[in-house]
């Protein structure tokens, strides 16, 4: 098994979902299980603060 991690900048690391801004914990990829699951790419429904769009 392979990981893919970020370590050049996992200080300023955002989540892998094109579509979202929000930031994610060292280690991680995506900020929760709505953006790792999301099929539809357009638009973000993680639902965090940090990625409210309007």
């Amino acid at each position: 098994m392979t990981t893919v991690t970020r370590d050049s900048d996992q200080e300023n690391s955002t989540c892998a979902n094109p579509s979202c801004n929000c930031p994610v914990q060292p280690g991680q990829e995506y900020c929760c299980d709505s953006c790792e699951n999301q099929q539809d790419g357009d638009v973000c429904s993680c639902g965090h603060t940090e990625c409210q769009r309007e």
